[in-house]
C-alpha cells in the first residue's frame, strides 16, 4: 500500500454493536494500492494518530472500512465522528477581536493555515506568499485565515507591517491549534518545548477538511495551494 498520508471523507458508519462501529470511506485502489488481508493503516484523528485494522477490503466499489472498538480516549473521538465531518463551528477571534465562525464561510472554500509566530522569518514570508497571490487565490473560490498563538496586538502590527489582506485568529490558548492537531512536541538546538507545527488545511465549501499541506514551502506556499502539490 501506498504510505504517503491520505485525506478520507466517511460515507458510512455501520453500528455493529452499541460499542463496536464500522468506518466506511473510498480507496482508489489503483492508486494507493491494494491491500492484504490482516493489513493495518494508521488513523490520524487530528489529534493522536493510531494503528488499526482494515475489516473491509471492497475492490469492486474501490471502498475500504475499520471496525473499532469503543474503549479509550482515541477510538472514543473516532465513535464521535459524523458522517461528511466538518471543522469546528467556532474558528476563534481575530485581530480585530471579531469572532469568527464556520458559517462565516459557507459557500466558500477556505485556507486555514497554522504557523508558529508572527515577524519571524519563514512566517513572514509563507504570509507574504499568500498576500502576494492573494487575487489569484479569490479567483480559485479560496478565502484565506491565518492561525498563530500571539495575541490581537501582535497580529494587528504584523497585518500592518506586511499588507495582509488576510484575518488572523489569536488562539493564545492554543485551543484551535489542538484541535486540529497541530500543537505538538518540537525540538531545537538540543531542546524540547511545545509549538505548532506549521500546518495548511484546505476546506470546502461546506466546511469539510479536503486536503492537508504538512510540508509546507514558506517562499513558495500559494503555488502549493494553487498546484496542488
Amino acid at each position: 500500500m501506498n504510505d504517503v498520508p491520505q485525506i478520507v471523507e466517511i460515507n458510512e458508519i455501520i453500528e455493529e454493536t452499541p460499542t463496536i462501529k464500522t468506518f466506511v470511506f473510498d480507496w482508489d485502489m489503483d492508486k494507493f494500492g491494494v491491500p492484504s488481508p490482516g493489513e493495518f493503516v494508521m488513523v490520524w484523528n487530528f489529534h493522536n494518530e493510531k494503528p488499526m485494522s482494515i475489516s473491509l477490503i471492497d475492490k469492486e466499489n474501490s471502498r475500504m472500512a475499520i471496525s473499532v472498538k469503543n474503549v479509550g480516549e482515541f477510538s472514543s473521538q473516532l465513535h464521535d465522528l459524523k458522517v461528511g465531518d466538518k471543522i469546528p463551528e467556532i474558528l476563534g477571534y481575530d485581530q480585530t477581536g471579531k469572532e469568527l465562525k464556520r458559517e462565516d464561510f459557507k459557500g466558500k472554500k477556505l485556507v486555514l493555515y497554522f504557523y508558529p509566530k508572527d515577524n519571524t522569518p519563514g512566517c513572514t514570508a509563507e504570509a507574504c506568499s499568500l498576500r502576494d497571490a492573494y487575487s489569484e487565490l479569490q479567483k480559485a473560490g479560496y478565502e484565506i485565515i491565518g492561525v498563530s498563538k500571539d495575541n490581537e496586538k501582535s497580529h494587528q502590527k504584523f497585518i500592518e507591517k506586511q499588507s495582509l489582506p488576510f484575518s488572523l485568529i489569536a488562539d493564545t490558548e492554543v485551543r484551535l491549534n489542538q484541535e486540529f492537531g497541530v500543537w505538538a512536541e518540537k525540538k531545537m538546538a538540543g531542546r524540547s518545548y511545545m509549538g505548532t507545527l506549521r500546518t495548511t488545511f484546505l476546506i470546502d465549501e461546506n466546511g469539510i477538511i479536503e486536503r492537508v499541506i504538512e510540508k509546507v514551502n514558506t517562499k513558495e506556499h500559494a503555488a502549493q495551494i494553487l498546484n496542488g502539490k
